[in-house]
């Protein structure tokens, strides 16, 4: 059967098994639309394409920096875009496509609130090559509040960036008039500060 040889040959990648389950869940997405508007019968498969499995596969810890790992990691970041970013993630728990999308407007100074309401996803991998699109789930778009030390680098980061040629509050948090790429939102300092890196 033409599902269980694609199935296998999935199951000798090194995908996570719920990674594999979620390219399932986007044939099967396929495949709805084909029926809905296209009068295909998938019938007979259907039933059949049932989801990945592995009972060895060890789940991965989720690990996080206590608040004193995170001081220490922060003693090492000079830069005040790079340490106000970095605060941010931690403090106010964005994605890093949240924190991307994140521009000035977004933060009210004077009711100590950062709002999040769109998030980047990138193109072509280029800086200048990327678009908006909705967060995850409705319950994404969210306001939240900033704590002291946050609010006070933000108000000296946007002084900093006001001297920008041409700022405005559509410049981004995380950049200028243009978003930072992924790959510059880096985690080199952990290894410096003497942490432990979960992101390897």
């Amino acid at each position: 059967m033409q599902f269980e040889h694609w199935k296998q040959t999935l199951n000798n990648t090194h995908l996570s098994t719920k990674y594999k389950n979620d390219i399932l869940k986007f044939l099967k997405s396929i495949m709805n639309y084909a029926s809905v508007w296209y009068d295909f019968n998938f019938n007979k498969v259907y039933c059949k394409m049932t989801n990945f499995t592995n009972p060895n596969e060890v789940e991965k810890e989720i690990m996080y920096f206590t608040y004193d790992q995170f001081k220490k990691f922060l003693s090492v970041e000079d830069d005040l875009k790079y340490r106000t970013i970095y605060e941010i993630l931690y403090y106010c728990g964005l994605r890093r496509g949240e924190l991307r999308g994140l521009t000035w407007k977004n933060i009210d100074f004077n009711n100590k609130t950062l709002s999040v309401k769109k998030q980047i996803t990138d193109r072509s991998g280029t800086v200048k090559d990327f678009h908006f699109s909705s967060p995850k789930t409705k319950s994404s778009i969210r306001t939240l509040p900033l704590n002291k030390v946050l609010l006070e680098d933000l108000k000296m980061l946007k002084e900093r960036d006001s001297k920008l040629h041409g700022f405005n509050n559509d410049y981004f948090v995380a950049g200028d008039a243009f978003p930072f790429s992924c790959n510059a939102i880096s985690k080199e300092k952990i290894e410096i500060a003497n942490l432990p890196n979960y992101h390897k």
